[in-house]
Order: C-alpha cells, then sequence, then structure tokens
C-alpha cells in the first residue's frame, strides 16, 4: 500500500511538500490529495480502520498537533491509536518511517516524468 501512495503522491501531487519539513499546510495538503477526512481515533475493531489512514498517521504522528483537523482529542486517543500503528509498522517489517519510504520510492522513480 505505500508503494501505491507513493506512486499516487509521485504522478498526482507536489513530492516536494513531502521532502520538506511538516508543516499545518502540508499535512492539509497531503490530506486532501489522499482524500483523508479525518484519522479514526474512536473505531469498534482495528479491521475498520482504513489502511491509508494508518499510513498518513505515521507521516505526520511527529507533527500531528501543527493541524488541529487530525489532533486526537485527549492522550488516550492518541496512545491508542499510535499502538494501532505501531502495531501495524511491526506487521510490515519497515526499518523506518512511512514518510522516509515514501521518500525513497518517490527518488527511485524520478526519472518518471
Amino acid at each position: 500500500m505505500i508503494v501505491v501512495v507513493a506512486v499516487f503522491i509521485h504522478c498526482f501531487g507536489d513530492k516536494e511538500k513531502l521532502k520538506q519539513e511538516i508543516t499545518a499546510e502540508s499535512i492539509s495538503y497531503l490530506a486532501d490529495l489522499l482524500n483523508i477526512k479525518e484519522i479514526p481515533y474512536s473505531y469498534e475493531r482495528r479491521s475498520q480502520i482504513p489502511e491509508i489512514s494508518i499510513i498518513f498517521f505515521g507521516i505526520i504522528k511527529d507533527s500531528i498537533t501543527l493541524n488541529e483537523r487530525f489532533a486526537p482529542k485527549s492522550d488516550e486517543e492518541l496512545k491508542n491509536f499510535t499502538n494501532v500503528y505501531t502495531d501495524y509498522e511491526r506487521l510490515k517489517f519497515w526499518s523506518t518511517t512511512p514518510r522516509e519510504l515514501m521518500i525513497k520510492y518517490i527518488n527511485q522513480m524520478s526519472f518518471i516524468q
């Protein structure tokens, strides 16, 4: 899924925004590009959480408070969703962050105009 997101950003988005420092504006831009309205901090089952939301959370998690639209309502919500993300990260055997992985994939596709 992360490769698909990287290809989508490469083809339809401003890949430089992903490479720059994360800001409130870049978070909104990326969310709009990926059609993410919210991060589902409240859920009944983990299987109901869209994978794209987990990847998006991984990209912005260190800067999540910059954009009120995606900030959790409580520390408990943040902790629970961070656990979801961490489990997902382990499942995918990522050795780095989703943002760094996408930048790597986008750079590998740089020959495509």
